[in-house]
């Protein structure tokens, strides 16, 4: 750095280490409400997510209906009950009261109570029905028009057009199903 009469002064530099760095504290953490405390003895997990007020997995029926012999060559996608946002998994058959699935590459066997079926979530997707008291149950369809309440459904590899017979049915009552494979 020059100075008056070009003599020049030494500078250092420190170079900056974390504990010379100084923070501003975390903001603190929100207190649940009364109504989300439990006298249950619940932990309260701040980082966890919240779930939607009008999805929660606990509500939503065991999936007894696997058991039956109209699902036996199905590809039925399923997920974990307490980990709805994991990856699919595929449905392959059940050995006893357990059900045979398959993740990625390797195959286990889970308890119905701890899954669920992946419902439809656009046009084209292919589904099946589990509603036992429907005249569909069981079988497969594609979606023709799709909402989050009812959809409308056509059969599996039936021709479109005059004479094509469509379903509606509640979403909440239609697995989604893996492609059926080529060989």
């Amino acid at each position: 750095m020059p100075l008056e009469g070009g003599s020049t002064l030494p500078i250092t530099l420190k170079a900056a280490t974390p504990d010379l760095l100084t923070y501003p504290p975390p903001p603190p953490t929100p207190r649940p409400t009364l109504e989300e405390q439990s006298r249950e003895g619940d932990c309260w997990d701040p980082d966890a997510a919240p779930e939607p007020a009008d999805s929660n997995p606990a509500d939503e029926p065991m999936p007894t209906w696997l058991q039956h012999e109209a699902f036996r060559n199905i590809r039925v996608k399923l997920r974990y009950r307490n980990q709805p946002s994991m990856p699919c998994l595929e449905f392959c058959g059940m050995e006893g009261t357990l059900a045979k699935v398959r993740e990625a590459r390797r195959h286990q066997l889970v308890p119905l109570s701890s899954l669920l079926a992946t419902n439809p979530t656009g046009i084209n997707d292919l589904v099946t029905n589990f509603d036992t008291s429907s005249e569909t149950f069981g079988k497969l369809f594609k979606v023709r028009e799709y909402d989050e309440d009812k959809c409308v459904l056509r059969g599996f590899r039936q021709k479109t057009g005059k004479g094509e017979k469509n379903y509606f049915e509640f979403t909440r009552n239609l697995a989604e199903v893996f492609p059926l494979l080529k060989f």
